[in-house]
């Protein structure tokens, strides 16, 4: 699993609410994400970066995908 749904995996459920105001996103998507059940788009992923000064990695997610791809 990569760092980024890591470290949402382990924000208490307040900070992840703080976080999906912040977002513009529901705190169960963010759960989502965390849990890997879903995916954020590039847009989310790159507010998620800024809006936690880096400790999200937009480019976490995009390493996923070309996992993915690689190793079909």
């Amino acid at each position: 699993m990569n760092p980024s749904r890591e470290y949402i995996k382990k924000l208490p459920i307040e900070e992840r609410r703080s976080l999906a105001e912040s977002v513009g996103v529901t705190w169960q998507f963010i759960y989502q994400i965390g849990a890997g059940i879903r995916d954020p788009h590039r847009k989310l992923a790159l507010r998620l970066e800024i809006a936690t000064e880096g400790k999200i990695k937009e480019s976490d997610f995009d390493q996923e995908v070309k996992d993915e791809i690689l190793f079909m």
